[in-house]
């Protein structure tokens, strides 16, 4: 993926103030849902509107590399797969959303933007992620710190609001690394990355805590790799800081957060993940192993076959049920090939971005979400600047080495 503009451009897009508004939105979903659908969808809209015209306009045509044939052929699948779906009028009322986000991919990644306009959109993310933690502790802390776990509605998954929070979570730490001519700038990163920190803590989601603790030991055994003093004193401070948070957390969230027994009952006895997960292997799957069932079908499977109206929580299954080994491959190549382009660029923030991601779709019925493929997006840009980071203090494997050529101790 190239990029061939002028990093000193001053001037914004409309396209990119519109790509900006989206991710700023994004995280607020569940608040700016209506019989139509979510806002950003209709921001989402506007994108695609801009893409076809500046293609017609220009005459520009799609980049098909992998990473955009992949997601075309996913977009196909979910259409074909009416023709054995177990409920053809969902698959076809689900394949909308289905199309909306890769598509929309597809656009972000062909879609020049400069250095600038990266900015404008990462400044975005943050507002939106800190705005979406400041309205979800409010709402939590007028009801009541005893009466439910941190989201953003009462009808949010804990999850689903860790997932949405990942990206803002990343742009507050990225920014952390870079030097700032102003302190009042490193006061509001920490005040945003404390924020969103806390309010993972407080919604009680062991997937998010997970994420957090992963994107953090990733970060940990790059930056100060060759520093074993300093590494043990960044890990001694995180226990700390997590002792410091779990005084402040309710303790039916804090024992949430530290036992897995809804993941592990038995079988028989109640509908955990453990038992979903069961009952796919063993009771779904064997019905249609290789074509699956047809797009936006889970629920109603979960629901012939457990009498509960119910998704898988578990993207990586929910893939397979729906487009059967025609689907999960192709999703995990893809995936495989953002590490691939990631690890060879020495990108490791981004990297743990990308397994933090892939961690919290684990637990969550991701695929047509936008906390996955905003993520895939928001990485695509990133990988279309060659070396964008190179002179700042940013921890790439250039920039370490970089120092170390310089004398400069990491």
């Amino acid at each position: 993926m190239k990029n061939d503009f002028d990093v000193y451009d001053r001037s914004y897009s409309v396209y990119a103030l519109c790509l900006s508004i989206y991710f700023l939105l994004s995280p607020l979903e569940d608040i700016l849902t209506s019989s139509l659908g979510t806002l950003a969808k209709y921001i989402a809209g506007i994108l695609l509107t801009f893409w076809f015209y500046d293609h017609v306009r220009s005459g520009n045509k799609i980049k098909f590399n992998r990473f955009v044939i992949l997601p075309i052929y996913l977009v196909l699948l979910s259409w074909t797969s009416i023709l054995w779906s177990f409920d053809i009028p969902t698959t076809f009322n689900r394949n909308i959303s289905y199309t909306l986000l890769p598509v929309l991919y597809i656009l972000v990644i062909n879609r020049k933007i400069s250095q600038r306009e990266l900015k404008l959109l990462d400044y975005s993310i943050l507002l939106g992620g800190v705005v979406t933690c400041i309205i979800a502790l409010v709402n939590y802390f007028y009801v009541g710190v005893d009466s439910s776990r941190l989201t953003l509605t009462e009808d949010s998954d804990p999850n689903g609001f860790v997932g949405r929070l990942l990206i803002s979570l990343f742009v507050a730490f990225k920014y952390l690394q870079v030097k700032h001519k102003s302190r009042s700038m490193y006061l509001l990163l920490y005040f945003a990355f404390g924020v969103m920190v806390f309010s993972i803590f407080l919604s009680g989601s062991r997937a998010g805590f997970l994420t957090v603790l992963i994107i953090g030991l990733i970060w940990i055994s790059i930056v100060h790799k060759d520093n074993i003093l300093r590494k043990m004193m960044f890990i001694f401070s995180i226990f700390l800081l997590i002792l410091i948070l779990s005084s402040f957390l309710p303790v039916d969230i804090f024992e949430r957060i530290t036992k897995i027994d809804s993941y592990t009952r038995d079988f028989a006895s109640d509908y955990s993940r453990s038992y979903l997960w069961k009952s796919f292997f063993l009771k779904i799957l064997p019905d249609s192993p290789i074509l699956g069932f047809g797009s936006g079908t889970a629920g109603l499977l979960t629901l012939s076959y457990n009498g509960l109206y119910q998704g898988l929580h578990n993207t990586y299954l929910n893939i397979w049920l729906e487009y059967g080994l025609f689907g999960l491959p192709i999703f995990l190549y893809l995936i495989y090939l953002f590490f691939l382009r990631l690890k060879t660029r020495g990108l490791i923030a981004e990297l743990g971005l990308l397994l933090g991601t892939l961690c919290i779709i684990f637990f969550l019925d991701a695929y047509p979400k936008k906390y996955l493929w905003n993520t895939l997006m928001y990485i695509g840009l990133i990988l279309d600047f060659p070396n964008l980071y190179i002179k700042s203090s940013y921890p790439t494997k250039e920039n370490m080495e970089i120092k170390r050529l310089n004398g400069v101790n990491i």
